[in-house]
């Protein structure tokens, strides 16, 4: 079994790419209008 990695609460571009470089295998966007940490499908796109 393999270890996999996820960042979440990702809210732009340049933290993706980051975790990206990392190596991370997944990253999260959270899309809950209360959340302060939401993003637009636009933004996600």
């Amino acid at each position: 079994m393999s270890v996999k990695i996820k960042f979440c609460g990702i809210t732009n571009p340049k933290d993706a790419l980051w975790a990206s470089n990392l190596g991370v295998d997944y990253i999260g966007l959270n899309f809950v209008k209360s959340s302060p940490r939401k993003v637009s499908i636009k933004q996600a796109q």
